[in-house]
């Protein structure tokens, strides 16, 4: 593979490639390389380069006349690799992708379920096993002691997350990618403009720019945009607005039903009883593998109460001085190893390192010190809706391209979801006697919400989605089942903004095995 850097002096300007990418995110990365693998010629083109550039990362600029949205820069990256993520592995749940009547959401034309079969593949890249997100092994180290789930009100999964070594998808695939010779990545190169023949609707050639004004242009036979939700949205509308908008002027759909899930502490936890709360809330390790309890909503209870997903997580108050050394050194040595003399060196609350070691070993989970506070958050799937959308602002960025304009708010089923949660939660807590055991100490916008609504103060997740919605009707989706743009035909998007719905899950893992789908629905596997 040749890595290109379009800040470099290089003469030649044109490339011409099977299939070109654009962006070099998870889902680009995946892309390129497997269509890379069916010997097609992949172009790849990122925005930005090896490192973190403010110049190029200002070009993710959003105008928001609102300022709900706090996520445009910190959420996203420009850069080989894409976005920040947490590592987060969970599906989302197959029933957030049917049809949900009582909230008058769609049906995804694609069955989750089918997804499954790219679920080891990714499983084995990221090294986290194979084991259930509905249940852990019975008989597995770290499986006991669970707080087990009351279908009433929750369903208990347990997400995934790789170690921080294996996190990292440029390095896992590095040496591949760079002994591919069916792939070329050009960095710093932002894409500016395209040709789209009217004659045939199909996209031809895209230009690219960095911020010095040198110029690449490549011609393919087929296109994806895999930019991230915001920038991909942006592309569209953009190629769009260059046509005269006439290219997407049979939908009602492009840059609309933008939504992003929402967060919020809704209690914490009395830890008199330490231990005990320990055991029931922090984090597992079974088979190698660190694994999350996510509360989620059950399905009677959002149909009942007519609200969408939602689930519940146990997360940390800021760590006390020898939580958070046990913590750098824990990440520390899995990242890069690390020696005897150094663990030494770094451990001054050694009592209470031996203490986290201990719980590592023998009850295969993380101990949290009496003095660190559990809080609960809630994670709401935010309600698809028009209102909610992408266009094109009158300013530009430093290249020319107009800036997004993002009109999003948080609304009233969002509120809703978040109520329903509340309530639920403590049915729950009641029942299980954990009220008794460790009570609950709620927030005071979970006790009285009139006196300041929960989404006034409820963050956005840095999950977009919804605003290139897949569908079956080109009036009101922007791409088929195969990701496919209705309004042309060699152009795919490879994003989270083709979900319908968004769940409340985490959508990384859900996103690339779409990805795996879309590089497969080019060249099935033999």
């Amino acid at each position: 593979m040749a890595f290109c850097d379009l800040s470099d002096d290089w003469s030649l300007s044109d490339e011409r490639a099977d299939i070109c990418v654009v962006g070099a995110g998870t889902a680009g990365l995946l892309l390129a390389r497997r269509l890379a693998r069916r010997n097609f010629r992949v172009i790849l083109i990122e925005s930005g380069g090896r490192s973190f550039d403010p110049s190029v990362q200002a070009l993710n600029e959003i105008e928001d006349p609102a300022r709900r949205y706090g996520t445009c820069i910190t959420g996203r990256n420009r850069g080989l690799g894409g976005s920040p993520w947490s590592g987060c592995l969970i599906p989302i749940n197959t029933t957030d992708g049917r049809a949900r009547d009582y909230l008058a959401q769609p049906q995804w034309p694609i069955d989750l379920a089918t997804l499954d079969r790219y679920r080891p593949e990714l499983e084995d890249l990221f090294c986290v096993g194979h084991g259930s997100y509905d249940d852990i092994e019975s008989d597995a180290p770290g499986a006991s002691g669970l707080l087990i789930a009351n279908h009433e009100d929750f369903e208990a999964r347990w997400a995934k997350y790789p170690s921080a070594k294996k996190m990292d998808l440029t390095a896992i695939l590095g040496e591949e990618l760079n002994s591919s010779e069916n792939l070329t990545v050009w960095l710093n190169a932002t894409v500016t403009g395209f040709d789209l023949n009217k004659e045939s609707g199909r996209l031809q050639s895209v230009t690219a720019r960095n911020l010095a004004g040198k110029m690449l242009k490549v011609t393919a036979d087929e296109f994806i945009f895999s930019a991230g939700t915001i920038e991909s949205t942006r592309l569209l509308l953009w190629l769009d607005a260059s046509a005269d908008n006439r290219p997407f002027a049979g939908t009602d759909a492009l840059g609309c039903y933008f939504q992003d899930q929402l967060q919020a502490e809704i209690a914490s936890v009395d830890r008199q009883r330490s231990e005990l709360t320990s055991h029931l809330l922090t984090d597992r390790f079974v088979r190698g593998t660190r694994r999350e309890l996510h509360l989620e909503l059950s399905r009677s209870a959002q149909e009942r109460d007519a609200v969408a997903s939602a689930f519940i997580f146990p997360s940390l108050s800021p760590p006390n001085q020898g939580t958070a050394i046990a913590q750098r050194v824990h990440h520390r040595a899995e990242r890069d190893g690390i020696e005897a003399h150094q663990v030494g060196l770094a451990i001054r609350d050694v009592s209470q390192f031996a203490t986290d070691a201990l719980w590592r070993f023998w009850y295969h989970q993380r101990y949290v010190p009496p003095k660190v506070s559990f809080r609960l958050m809630s994670r709401i799937e935010q309600l698809a809706d028009p209102l909610n959308r992408i266009r094109l602002a009158h300013g530009t960025d430093r290249l020319g391209v107009p800036r997004p304009l993002l009109e999003w708010e948080p609304r009233l089923p969002d509120e809703r979801a978040f109520l329903a949660t509340i309530t639920r939660l403590g049915h729950y807590w009641e029942r299980s006697g954990f009220d008794i055991l460790c009570p609950l100490i709620w927030n005071p916008s979970a006790i009285d919400p009139t006196q300041q609504p929960i989404i006034d103060h409820a963050r956005a997740c840095a999950h977009p989605s919804g605003s290139t919605r897949m569908g079956t009707d080109p009036a009101t989706s922007v791409v088929n089942a195969d990701l496919r743009c209705h309004a042309i035909p060699n152009l795919a998007i490879a994003s989270a903004s083709v979900f319908p719905t968004s769940g409340s899950a985490d959508p990384t893992l859900t996103l690339m095995q779409l990805a795996l789908r879309l590089a497969d629905s080019y060249a099935p596997a033999a």
